[in-house]
C-alpha cells in the first residue's frame, strides 16, 4: 500500500512507478483535486488506466484518510480522533 500525498502534477508518474514496483493499492490524498486539474474525468481516466494496466486498487484522488483499526493503520492528516478534541 502507497499513500500518496504529493503534487497533482506528480500523480499519474507516481502511479507509474507503483504499478512497476508491484504495489498492490494507492491511497491518494489530494485536497481540493478538481480544482487542481483542467479536465478532472480525463485526468480519472487515465488513473483507472492505469490501475487495469498494472493491477493495483485505488482510494481517491479527492480522499482525506482512511483507517483499518484492526491493523492500527492510519492516514488520517489529523493527529486526533474528533472525540478527542
Amino acid at each position: 500500500m502507497e499513500i500518496l500525498a504529493i503534487p497533482v502534477k506528480d500523480i499519474l508518474s507516481t502511479l507509474e512507478k507503483c504499478g512497476q514496483k508491484g504495489v498492490e493499492g494507492v491511497s491518494i490524498l489530494c485536497q481540493d483535486f478538481e480544482s487542481r486539474v483542467k479536465d478532472d474525468q480525463v485526468f480519472l481516466s487515465r488513473i483507472k488506466e492505469l490501475s487495469l494496466k498494472r493491477d493495483f486498487g485505488v482510494l481517491g484522488p479527492d480522499t482525506l484518510s482512511f483507517m483499518r483499526p484492526g491493523l492500527s493503520l492510519n492516514s488520517r492528516l489529523f493527529p486526533k480522533n474528533a472525540e478527542e478534541w
